[in-house]
């Protein structure tokens, strides 16, 4: 069948799916419908139920559940070289200000537009970067950013703990939380190519000053415990690297940092046309990992950044304690870990809460699911999946393929995936503890089934494009008639305490968001235990 290149992740396409199944990107092509009669019929196998075929056709709901199917579903009795989320901040952008909700604390309205966030590694603090309503005056063209920004500043960088503390209003639009969420290293402009650094701990309530010199299209980084910070300094015509560990000591001409570790013990960067990783501040202990080309992808990093795992072009590596890299197969679309396992996202780098790669799985864009062993050496574990889970025990993959739901044990080179539905899914969810599914039909019927036993109705009709999403791990969420409904396996019930025409569910993490229609107003309601919904923002449709 013929296939295209998805626009957002690169995976491939059908040119009958409507939504790339690796990301969830829209492509515009064919119905879901029609991918689904474009499947070669296969013997079938295991348990089977009767379809109706007076329901309507699978709607628009797949893309929101792939995209929610990756970061959902809480996990339990998780191997302990794991880190898990643990709180959330929500932000929104509404008429004139930015609602902040600290986890568990009450909304906060901040004045201002929304343009720049980071969340630290377990999801608890935030860094926000709000422009205020001052006039726009002296604009640039940041390279960096691929964008116009105002040399006079009028943003003001917070860090949200139980509240939004402000930490500069004069901040530039270029700042790196730590993985801890305890600093912040950030800029403010002086001038068309350089700007003052500083780094505020937020244990101390206080800044530091780190450069006057600070080279707007070089590079920042930020160690996780907020200690160290790799910069970039102008220096005449040119540019030299920095660390900053209690002290400034100069790493070379022409150095772009992209990550440090702790204490410096890690360097990871980019000098003319390669790309390097240096074992500490001093002396030139460094090994070359390829060329520049290779980071210009998402790289991925464990939480103390001793292992790094990179590449562009169909190629990717990984470095270990800054050795030399080591080859992995195909092209990574994402890691695949156990439901909330903590992460953190800025800018080109994705530090996942993992002590090592060792003994992990990942999702190729030709869509075969990837073992890594603990020699670093890759194994194939299924192939042509639509989307896939990992249980909590962290070696049971539960996977979609050909409208059939499997599982395997992929940690074992030797086992055989088993079907437990067999050619009648189109979206999947898998329970954190891997022993139940859900799954919509290409009717739009939701069913759960637990292990090999047959599967029970959820529910007979989902909203067109209202969503759907596991929170914590086995609670279900989804729009029905205009209602919310949940299930934990069994049939769903109508939510109470949510006033309106519900339009759709959003679920994170931590947290359950619903837009609501009601005599002409839009409300946003937010939900951090599943059970108790509160309006968080309103305004006239």
């Amino acid at each position: 069948m013929t296939t295209t290149k998805c626009s957002a992740c690169g995976a491939d396409v059908k040119t009958t799916m409507r939504f790339c199944a690796a990301c969830g990107a829209q492509t515009d092509q064919g119905s879901v419908a029609e991918a689904m009669d474009a499947v070669e019929p296969t013997p079938s196998h295991g348990i089977k139920f009767k379809l109706n075929s007076k329901k309507l056709t699978l709607p628009a709901i797949i893309g929101a559940a792939v995209l929610a199917a990756i970061i959902v579903a809480v996990s339990i009795l998780t191997p302990s070289k794991y880190v898990f989320v643990k709180g959330s901040v929500y932000i929104e952008q509404s008429d004139g200000y930015v609602v902040v909700i600290p986890h568990g604390k009450p909304r906060v309205e901040i004045d201002g537009y929304f343009i720049d966030s980071a969340r630290s590694l377990d999801g608890t603090v935030a860094a926000v970067l709000i422009r205020d309503t001052r006039e726009e005056t002296n604009r640039i063209y940041d390279n960096n950013l691929d964008m116009y920004v105002n040399v006079l500043s009028n943003y003001s960088l917070y860090i949200v703990t139980d509240k939004p503390h402000l930490i500069a209003d004069d901040a530039y639009p270029y700042f790196s939380l730590s993985a801890a969420g305890n600093a912040i290293a950030y800029i403010k402009a002086n001038n068309f190519n350089d700007g003052t650094l500083e780094l505020w701990h937020y244990s101390g309530g206080n800044n530091t000053w780190l450069s006057s010199d600070f080279n707007f299209n070089g590079g920042l980084a930020i160690s996780p415990d907020g200690k160290t910070v790799a910069f970039t300094n102008s220096d005449g015509d040119g540019q030299t690297g920095c660390v900053w560990d209690g002290r400034t000591t100069e790493l070379g001409r022409d150095i772009q940092p992209i990550a440090v570790s702790n204490g410096a013990k890690y360097i990871y960067y980019v000098r003319n046309d390669a790309f390097f990783v240096q074992r500490g501040i001093k002396g030139d202990n460094r090994e070359r990992l390829g060329d520049a080309s290779d980071v210009d992808s998402i790289k991925y990093a464990n939480v103390d950044l001793s292992q790094i795992v990179y590449g562009t072009a169909g190629r990717y590596f990984i470095s270990s304690k800054g050795g030399s890299r080591q080859p992995l197969s195909g092209s990574i679309t994402r890691f695949v870990m156990p439901s909330v396992v903590a992460s953190q996202q800025y800018k080109r780098l994705v530090i996942c809460g993992i002590s090592s790669f060792a003994d992990t799985f990942y999702l190729n864009q030709d869509s075969s699911v990837v073992h890594i062993s603990r020699k670093y050496e890759t194994n194939n574990v299924a192939r042509g999946v639509n989307n896939v889970y990992l249980a909590s025990d962290g070696k049971t993959l539960t996977f979609l393929r050909n409208r059939s739901i499997y599982k395997v044990n992929g940690t074992n080179a030797k086992a055989n995936p088993t079907e437990i539905v067999v050619r009648d899914a189109a979206i999947l969810f898998a329970t954190a503890d891997g022993k139940g599914v859900f799954f919509v039909n290409e009717f739009s019927e939701l069913y759960y089934q637990k292990s090999k036993g047959r599967p029970s109705l959820v529910s007979d009709h989902l909203a067109a494009r209202g969503g759907i999403g596991l929170f914590k791990g086995n609670t279900l969420f989804y729009v029905s008639d205009s209602e919310l409904y949940v299930s934990t396996g069994g049939k769903g019930k109508a939510v109470s305490g949510i006033d309106g025409q519900v339009q759709s569910v959003s679920v994170g993490p931590m947290y359950v968001t619903v837009a609501v229609h009601d005599y002409g107003d839009s409300l946003v309601y937010i939900s951090t235990d599943g059970k108790a919904f509160e309006v968080v923002n309103q305004s006239q449709s």
